[in-house]
């Protein structure tokens, strides 16, 4: 995936950390950042386990153009520009809290087990995940798929969970 670095060698203690130091992923840590719900501090928590689906910033990008009408180019823009940017542009922490919410699964969840398992989970919202195998949006090639999205990048883990990096962000 062009526009996702991480250098597969670094083990980070907690997703917040690891999510922090991934480029192409400042706009989910932007949204934690502005939501200012624990969020951060819930996936700091060295105590428990997490899966956390993350969007990339070019989902982000799509959401806030084709659902809330606001073309923004979020790339190169720091996760606290980016926390400023949705409280100009949504002004709604319970909006984003919501869409995050819906990326976080408790418990770790391999790609692989996903697509074995082809079924549910609850998601942090209490709303149903459906694993699935289908195309991507970014690109030709098959995955995993949770509800629309696609993982692009697999099983990034933490020492309190994983990462997997979707095309799109989770409706």
């Amino acid at each position: 995936y062009k526009d996702f670095y991480f250098d597969g060698k670094t083990r980070y203690t907690t997703i917040a950390d690891l999510a922090s130091a991934v480029n192409g992923l400042e706009a989910l840590v932007g949204a934690l950042v502005y939501v200012d719900a624990g969020l951060i501090e819930l996936l700091n928590d060295r105590k428990q386990i997490f899966t956390v689906f993350a969007p990339t910033n070019a989902a982000f990008e799509d959401l806030l153009e084709s659902v809330l009408g606001f073309e923004v180019e979020l790339s190169g823009l720091s996760a606290e520009d980016i926390a400023t940017q949705l409280d100009t542009l949504i002004n709604d922490k319970e909006l984003v809290l919501s869409i995050l919410l819906k990326h976080v699964i408790v418990g770790q969840f391999s790609s692989q087990s996903m697509l074995l398992a082809q079924g549910t989970a609850e998601a942090a919202d209490e709303s149903e995940l459906i694993f699935s195998v289908g195309p991507s949006s970014v690109g030709e090639n098959s995955g995993v798929r949770v509800n629309n999205a696609t993982i692009v990048v697999p099983d990034i883990r933490a020492k309190n969970g994983a990462i997997h990096v979707m095309d799109e962000v989770i409706e």
